[in-house]
């Protein structure tokens, strides 16, 4: 169970921050995020995973 977990999570963390949008203009979801200056990178604590 542990290790889907983990496959998950690093799915979720590549989704969100590797991932290349081009409807984004070529960034990715948090790149396009902080180039407008809407991410906040404390850790949430109902986050499952931080960036």
């Amino acid at each position: 169970m542990d290790e889907f977990i983990q496959e998950v999570n690093d799915y979720m963390q590549w989704c969100c921050r590797d991932r290349i949008k081009t409807t984004l203009g070529g960034l990715s979801p948090l790149d396009y995020r902080r180039s407008i200056g809407g991410v906040c990178l404390k850790k949430c604590p109902h986050a499952l995973f931080t960036f």
